[in-house]
């Protein structure tokens, strides 16, 4: 283990441990496919992988510090090192895929993936990072099996009841309980997924309705009491509302009262009478106490037990669904992967995969969280059985995703125990500092070994991260210069003093010779750095913020997804009219000399407002543009992918050309939709879908920003995790104590097995009534939250390369991180005093950005010809369109009326949306014939009391939803009618009506059901 604090080498030393491997004649097992590097964020490990190519690169090339100092720990002569590393980046380059460099996540996928089989998985699976969307359907699915009398309906009665009666009275009516359980459900599963826990119920209802009718008896006899006493009531006892809300059987209040005070005062004679009741009153008032605390402790207790029924419920309906659609969930693969492993397989697992890893290198250790570890575990185990190694750095002290469920203690752990007895167990501590100047160390100093170990509410916390007693030392020939200072104001929202201070800031470090990239302002939150941004806006200060690098916010996005939603449906004139109004057809027309006058585009669309689509008039009215460029586009639609159909989109509009300062957002989005197309997904309203959610994958939409941009970054505390900036400005906004909903509870699980666990309701007033039971699980979340606060602001303060600016901004009643600014120490220097000259550490050469090849070849349709007839491009493509307009006509057809009288209007309705006139008369004529069919109007003809159900869906009992084409319902018999646009047989047409018929059989006990396949084309039915 290598211990190494903030700027001290840790990637450095992994890195270079990786190449000393790959190169060493001791090592054994030391070839590329033997090795595995694990960090935890895609960033980190393309870095790594950057780094240790250039390790190599440099020691090929003959760089004599690099190869000196490899060459002095591996006891090699220098000509041999750099042929042996020229084969070695041979090696990586020609098998680059040996080149293991990975993510936690991406390492335990290709686990799952290869021993997917022999955990009941079909291998050709797709994995969901965002799983709220199948879930909301999963949970559609469990809602569509709840019918009068099903045992899903007890439940969610029952659930629905026990909700009411744990809420407060304080709380609005529960008009929408499905909406709350499914959000409760979710988070549930959030907490759980990446724990391996096992939810049990914990059934206290029974207990619970003992306690309330103890509660009834004792308050009642309590009040009777203090009748008869005549003693007078005290006005500082909660009793007279606690004996309200029990009256009106609102338990749950009881939480929100005090306890300490009795419900009358003493009196202030000494009367032995009436001192012998008060003591009586006080006595019962005591046990009306002690069983109030029972009741707030089993409040706790079932508190979530609703949620989780209905959980466990719908969790193996959720597992179907997922099994059905060939997805599974990103967390879920730890969990399956830690039952997995334990079986003692590990030899088959490196089968399987066909490698056997014999060193693991671990970044960020302290990262790590408990599933990730005790799957890793048997793995490294076995490595070092055979003569393997682990090599793992991390710093505690940066630990900062608790949130994520990583957990610090796993490295404190292995800091002080060897877990693996094979093996010899080293720890190492890099104590020199290589970014900051010696001022930054000390003034982290002043924080951290200063004022924290002695604040009542944080030293506990700063003793557990190790930030109390860390050694750091400046490198050396480190200058002793380097600059601090804090500033705090009184938070103020209508003046906002910070900005000020902010803005003074940045343009006198720019006055000083910085440049605008090398400051860096950090802050806690999303919203404050979109605050800051515009600050800097104000002021004409060139920046980047890393919240808002979203390429959904650019209006140019906005016009091609307005693009693809009408190509996807030509019927939505909004997205036509929004595009043809934007800038890329504008700018197109402009540089190809085509007329188009946007005034007068502006007022065609007004005009042709109720001419619906509006695509039509446009073709008229405006042919050469629609020829131009839209007609090969909407052409494509069907027959390209999507990556190509925005390749063909950027070609058409040479939007490459016109918006090179916008060659990021293009690049970015058709990068998006290359990782969209390589999970399995296809069509354009997909994607349309996907694009329109900006709460879920924004990262994904993210352009990643070059290191030579000249612009102050703003970006959160987690983001700016593993960088430096000469200057940072640290912009700290006051934080008060968090509570949590919710405790993982083992100790209330009747389970041996030590994974099984349950929820328990929590807060200060529920804490202070129960007293030490939860006290202990409670404090110790406190903690956690804590040591994640201190390591998010050592994670600020660390960033400084020569300049570290805190401005504190505190509002009433907030204490942290406050109470930890050395504001005496570090005063700000007096305008006019001298300050230190601009620190360039790592002088970056500028660079041209460099220029993309493209091309604006599209596809040329006009030369690919149907050889048979002259109706189509592809003939499966053609078909494929037919289809689609085939059951859109009867799809839309009113059978309860007469459907010859309406026939001819829909026809034209659906085919006027298609720009092949070959394929429009032709579908027009197959659907006249096929009305003509004999004994077809006999089935779907309308009749008095028959109904219809278009394209209906019905759920199977596993949960997938079956939609189909019609189903005709009369009163003694049903008919499921299926059309079918193929003209050949086929047994599966049979076969998937017959399913039908045997699930409307459930759905309609007391009808005849029959099946009929309906061949539009030739035209003839099938009875089934």
């Amino acid at each position: 283990m290598l211990k190494a604090s903030a700027g001290s080498g840790k990637t450095r030393a992994l890195t270079k441990r990786f190449v000393r491997f790959l190169l060493s004649a001791d090592i054994h097992n030391n070839s590329l496919k033997n090795i595995i590097a694990i960090t935890f964020s895609n960033n980190a490990s393309r870095e790594m992988r950057q780094r240790i190519v250039l390790w190599l690169k440099e020691l090929s090339i003959g760089r004599l510090d690099t190869l000196n100092e490899i060459s002095a720990e591996l006891g090699t002569d220098n000509d041999t090192l750099q042929r042996q590393a020229e084969a070695v980046l041979d090696e990586i380059f020609e098998g680059f895929s040996s080149f293991q460099v990975r993510t936690i996540d991406s390492f335990m996928t290709s686990i799952f993936k290869a021993s997917a089989l022999d955990m009941g998985y079909n291998p050709d699976f797709d994995i969901l990072l965002d799983y709220e969307a199948l879930m909301e359907y999963a949970f559609e699915v469990f809602l569509r099996r709840i019918r009068h009398n099903s045992k899903e309906a007890a439940l969610m009665h029952g659930v629905i009841d026990l909700i009411h009666d744990s809420r407060q009275g304080d709380r609005t009516f529960l008009w929408e309980p499905t909406a709350t359980i499914l959000r409760e459900i979710k988070a549930i599963y959030r907490k759980l997924a990446s724990t391996g826990a096992r939810l049990v119920v914990s059934d206290h209802y029974r207990a619970m309705e003992t306690v309330k009718h103890s509660l009834r008896r004792q308050a009642e006899s309590l009040n009777e009491l203090i009748e008869r006493s005549q003693l007078e009531r005290s006005g500082t006892s909660a009793f007279a509302n606690i004996l309200e809300n029990i009256r009106t059987d609102r338990f749950a209040d009881l939480i929100n009262h005090g306890i300490k005070n009795p419900p009358v005062k003493k009196p202030t004679k000494k009367n032995p009478a009436t001192l012998a009741l008060y003591d009586d009153i006080c006595t019962h008032w005591s046990n009306l106490v002690q069983t109030i605390r029972q009741y707030i402790k089993l409040y706790s207790q079932v508190y979530y037990t609703p949620f989780i029924r209905v959980y466990k419920a719908f969790e193996a309906g959720l597992d179907q669904v997922k099994r059905q659609q060939g997805r599974i969930f990103i967390d879920d693969i730890s969990h399956n992967l830690s039952l997995y492993l334990n079986q003692g397989i590990v030899p088959d697992v490196y089968f399987r995969l066909g490698q056997s890893l014999c060193h693991y290198l671990i970044d960020e250790f302290q990262d790590t969280s408990p599933i990730q570890w005790k799957n890793l575990t048997p793995l490294v185990e076995n490595s070092l059985s055979q003569g393997g190694s682990l090599f793992v750095v991390g710093d505690t002290k940066q630990a900062i995703y608790g949130f994520r469920n990583a957990d610090y203690q796993i490295m404190k752990g292995l800091e002080h125990s060897a877990p693996f007895p094979c093996a010899a167990h080293r720890v190492e501590e890099l104590d020199t500092n290589h970014r900051s100047l010696q001022t930054i160390l000390s003034f982290n100093e002043a924080v951290f070994k200063g004022l924290l170990p002695n604040d009542e509410d944080y030293s506990i916390a700063g003793n557990k991260s190790g930030l109390t007693n860390y050694t750091q030392l400046a490198r050396s020939g480190n200058p002793a210069g380097g600059y601090a200072e804090v500033r705090i104001v009184e938070l103020d929202e209508e003046n906002q003093p910070e900005k000020a201070i902010v803005q003074a800031h940045v343009e006198e470090l720019r006055n000083r010779g910085y440049r605008y990239r090398d400051i860096a302002i950090l802050t806690d939150t999303n919203d404050n750095v979109v605050q800051t941004a515009a600050w800097l806006n104000e002021r004409g200060i060139d920046f980047v913020s890393f919240s808002s690098l979203d390429i959904r916010t650019r209006r140019l996005t906005a016009e091609i997804v307005s693009l693809l939603n009408f190509l996807d449906s030509p019927l939505d004139d909004l997205s036509f009219a929004a595009f043809c109004l934007g800038d890329i057809l504008a700018t197109a027309a402009a540089n190809d000399a085509v007329a188009l006058d946007r005034g007068l585009l502006e007022g065609f669309f007004l005009e042709n407002r109720s001419n619906t689509p509006r695509y039509k008039a446009f073709q008229e009215s405006c042919p050469e543009l629609w020829t131009k460029y839209f007609e090969g586009l909407f052409k494509s639609v069907g027959y390209l992918p999507l990556y190509d159909l925005v390749s063909d989109v950027y070609g058409v509009f040479r939007v490459f050309e016109t918006f090179n300062d916008e060659e990021a957002t293009l690049v970015k989005l058709l990068e998006v939709i290359k990782n969209y197309e390589d999970i399995g997904n296809e069509t354009i309203r997909d994607f349309l879908e996907y694009a329109s959610d900006q709460d879920r994958n924004q990262s994904d939409w993210n352009i990643d920003v070059p290191k030579s941009k000249d612009a102050v970054a703003i970006m959160t505390v987690h983001k700016a995790k593993g960088l430096g900036f000469p200057v940072v400005i640290a912009l700290l906004y006051g934080q008060n104590n968090k509570g949590f909903d919710y405790l993982i509870d083992r100790r209330d699980t009747d389970e041996v097995d030590d994974t099984a666990v349950t929820i328990l309701k929590v807060n200060k007033k529920i804490v202070a009534a129960v007293g030490e039971s939860l006290s202990a699980a409670y404090e110790a979340e406190r903690l956690r939250d804590k040591v994640n606060r201190l390591n998010a602001l050592y994670v600020a303060f660390t960033r400084a390369k020569a300049e570290l600016y805190v401005v504190g901004v505190k509002g009433a009643k907030v204490s942290y991180p406050f109470n930890l600014l050395p504001v005496d120490e570090f005063q700000p220097r007096a305008p006019d005093a001298d300050k230190p000259d601009a620190v360039h550490l790592v002088d970056e050469p500028e660079s041209e950005p460099f220029p993309l090849l493209y091309h604006r070849r599209g596809v040329d349709f006009a030369t690919r010809q149907q050889q048979d007839s002259g109706l189509g491009i592809f003939i499966s493509g053609v078909a494929r369109q037919r289809g689609k307009l085939i059951h859109r006509v009867l799809s839309l057809i009113d059978y309860n009326v007469d459907v010859t009288s309406q026939l001819e209007a829909v026809i034209e309705r659906v085919l006027v949306t298609s720009t092949h006139v070959g394929i429009r008369a032709e579908v027009a004529d197959i659907l006249r014939r096929f009305f003509m069919t004999e004994g077809l109007m006999e089935i779907i003809g309308s009749r008095v009391g028959r109904e219809f159900l278009k394209e209906q869906e019905f759920a199977v009992p596993g949960g997938m939803l079956l939609r189909m084409d019609l189903v005709v319902v009369d009163a003694s018999k049903v008919v499921v009618v299926d059309f079918k646009v193929s003209i050949e047989d086929s047994p599966a047409h049979e076969q998937q009506v017959k399913n039908y018929v045997r699930i409307l059989r459930d759905y309609f006990r007391d009808r005849r059901v029959e099946g009929i396949i309906a061949y539009v084309e030739q035209p003839r039915l099938m009875k089934v």
